[in-house]
């Protein structure tokens, strides 16, 4: 079991100093489709996983220097097809805080919210299933993901903060923030209510299958307006697709 593979890892490479947890299966399921199977085959490594890892390696004699979660914007954002993911990554969060207070700071403990990877990692594989179900371009869907080189330079300056909890993302957290449902906003009719008035940082039009198309008219305008500040994109088009834009 895990333990005998513990007890192998000392005898070949002496103490473990520190763990960086990044295991994970692909998501990519919408609610309506999703089995009680398909969400505990999620889980298992960001929630499983997690809890072995630290129950094993909590209580050697020579403490960890660092446990390191990686976690997903999902956690915070929660998007179509990734509620398995985002409630894994959710725990990772909670996990990260009570390991640390568990020892009293002692072990460094940090959850990590990736926004996407490029190229590789749970993003590629849970929108390519996405694009595919939902007959989407998952080029277009993966144009804000970071590339491999900036996530390890991203991890250096994590892992180097001392926070318990790091947001990494290449597009605005603020302006992504601004259209997160609460208690109190939770649907699209109270979102549209508080377009006129909520001052908002925009972001640049993402890379869409089709061609931009500016409003026509008088109406059009007031209309993209009022998706644009939903959105919180500068410029949408009256042809663009909104499983596209977010």
């Amino acid at each position: 079991g895990m333990k005998a593979l513990r007890e192998k890892i000392y005898a070949a490479y002496g103490p473990v100093n520190g763990i960086v947890h990044c295991g994970y299966l692909g998501d990519g399921t919408v609610i309506d489709q999703r089995t009680r199977e398909i969400d505990e085959r999620v889980f298992s490594p960001k929630i499983s996983g997690t809890l072995i890892l630290g129950e094993l390696f909590e209580e050697q004699e020579q403490p960890l220097d660092f446990f390191v979660l990686f976690s997903s914007m999902a956690a915070i954002f929660g998007p179509v097809g990734q509620v398995g993911y985002s409630a894994g990554s959710a725990f990772l969060d909670a996990f990260a805080s009570y390991f640390m207070n568990k020892h009293n700071e002692t072990i460094f403990t940090q959850s990590i919210n990736w926004g996407g990877w490029a190229e590789v990692g749970a993003a590629v594989d849970s929108t390519r299933n996405l694009a595919k179900a939902m007959q989407q371009d998952h080029d277009a869907l993966m144009s804000s993901a970071m590339k491999p080189a900036e996530g390890v330079m991203a991890f250096a300056r994590a892992l180097s903060s001392g926070a318990h909890q790091m947001l990494v993302s290449t597009m605005s957290v603020e302006a992504q923030l601004v259209h997160l449902n609460t208690s109190r906003t939770s649907g699209l009719q109270e979102a549209l209510a508080e377009t006129d008035t909520k001052q908002q940082v925009l972001l640049k039009r993402p890379n869409l299958k089709t061609d931009y198309v500016e409003p026509r008219n008088e109406i059009e305008v007031k209309l993209a307006e009022i998706w644009q500040n939903l959105f919180g994109i500068e410029t949408v088009g009256i042809k663009d697709d909104f499983f596209e834009l977010g």
